[in-house]
């Protein structure tokens, strides 16, 4: 919430990147996450998904600090590209140690609730960022962006006082092509690609 509407404004008008080279380069770090998501949420079955989840935040938390060294665009390339690597890393992680470390009972009372907390500090975050944009000057997006920095560091903590899992049995499995077949879960996930432009729209159009 501290970063979603600072980002842009901070690296075109404060760094000095073109609104071209910000597009870019967001597109190639997304990419690169994207990928690396899948392999990693794999990893975490086979590894313990908690200590993993606490280096992709950290990796987080340093990349996100790194956002105050970026001077041309290749630094911002490979700033932003660790940047979405940790976060999309994380996010695959954290559903599958969610889905071990809660009661299967549970999953939905428990999802719904972290969703809650999400909203409300994504919100008060995004408050925050509004006096940054009000002030605009360097050293107050220079503020939010080391201040997120520790935040992340901070909750990365708070992941080790959650249970360790076991890893989850290796069983046959189906190519990973095979999922390319289902039809319904092509299209749920269509439909979810389409929901989820509000975060760009949020982050690159608003701004």
């Amino acid at each position: 919430g501290l970063l979603i509407p600072i980002t842009a404004i901070f690296f075109t008008q404060h760094v000095g990147l073109s609104a071209a080279e910000l597009g870019f380069g967001l597109t190639l770090a997304g990419v690169l996450g994207l990928i690396v998501a899948v392999p990693v949420g794999h990893l975490s079955d086979r590894r313990s998904p908690r200590i993993l989840l606490f280096v992709l935040m950290l990796l987080i938390s340093l990349s996100v600090l790194g956002f105050l060294a970026v001077g041309s665009f290749l630094v911002f390339v490979l700033i932003m590209a660790a940047y979405r690597l940790g976060d999309r890393a994380a996010g695959a992680v954290r559903g599958g140690l969610i889905a071990r470390a809660v009661a299967a009972d549970d999953h939905v009372e428990v999802r719904n609730y972290l969703r809650v907390i999400s909203n409300i500090g994504t919100s008060s975050g995004v408050l925050v960022a509004a006096w940054a944009l009000t002030v605009n000057e360097v050293w107050a997006y220079q503020v939010l962006i080391v201040s997120a920095s520790v935040l992340c560091a901070c909750a990365a903590l708070g992941v080790l006082a959650v249970p360790s899992v076991a890893p989850v049995p290796k069983e046959r499995q189906l190519p990973g092509w095979t999922v390319l077949l289902d039809r319904r879960y092509l299209s749920f996930c269509a439909l979810n690609a389409v929901l989820a432009f509000h975060y760009a729209v949020l982050e690159v159009g608003v701004p």
